[in-house]
């Protein structure tokens, strides 16, 4: 009897659960990733309507795409992660939530923790512009009536 040969399938390349970079980080380090980039200038102010927001200015292109940073123990997270963490007193991020850019550029500190689902969605209102108020409208076209889109209006 002949043996079977044995042929393994190609594995699909395993993600790590979201934010774990993030979460892995104490206050004082999120702190001290966050006042550098102050002091770099890669967080700037921007005004949007009455509210103001950070901006980072880290590249959200290529290779360092959507604000990667490295840190000293030897990985990288991703800005927008460990600036949420920051704005809900150090909350680890919940493994089932996506972090969401609620503004249209991807850049504004404008973040929730929310389902997949609500974060796909959000791309519309940023695409199509649902953020902004029509002539003759009270309020902006986007349905997250809870934690409204933002973007930049003329």
């Amino acid at each position: 009897m002949e043996e079977e040969e044995t042929v393994e399938q190609p594995t699909k390349k395993q993600r790590s659960p979201r934010g774990e970079g993030a979460n892995a980080l104490s206050k004082e380090e999120i702190e001290t990733l966050l006042d550098s980039a102050r002091k770099k200038g890669m967080l700037v102010w921007v005004q949007r309507g009455t509210a103001r927001y950070e901006k980072s200015l880290y590249k959200t292109t290529g290779p360092a795409k959507h604000g990667q940073i490295y840190v000293d123990k030897g990985f990288k997270v991703l800005i927008h992660h460990i600036y949420w963490r920051m704005m809900n007193d150090y909350a680890l991020i919940p493994a089932d939530l996506h972090i969401s850019h609620r503004d249209a550029e991807p850049e504004v500190m404008n973040l929730i923790a929310e389902t997949v689902d609500m974060n796909e969605s959000r791309k519309y209102c940023h695409k199509f512009g649902w953020y902004k108020v029509l002539p003759g409208a009270d309020r902006p076209r986007c349905p997250h009536w809870e934690a409204p889109c933002t973007g930049p209006t003329p």
